[in-house]
C-alpha cells in the first residue's frame, strides 16, 4: 500500500497520480492537473522514478 501523498501508478489504467484518501477499500488518486478518480486498493503500487522523470515530477538525471 502507498502512503498518503505518495506518487503512484494505477495499474489498471496505466495512470499516475498521489494518493490523497482511502475510502472503503479503494485509493483516491489525484493527477497532476487535479483530476482525482477512484482506485482498487489492489491496482495501484508505488511509482517508479522513471515514471516520475516522464511526468516532470524528477529531474533528469536524480
Amino acid at each position: 500500500m502507498v502512503r498518503y501523498g505518495n506518487w503512484a501508478m494505477d495499474t489498471g489504467r496505466n495512470r499516475l497520480g498521489q494518493v490523497v484518501r482511502r475510502k472503503w477499500g479503494e485509493v483516491i488518486l489525484c493527477s497532476t492537473d487535479g483530476v482525482e478518480w477512484t482506485c482498487p486498493e489492489d491496482e495501484h503500487r508505488i511509482a517508479t522514478k522513471p515514471e516520475l522523470r516522464a511526468a516532470g515530477l524528477l529531474p533528469e538525471g536524480s
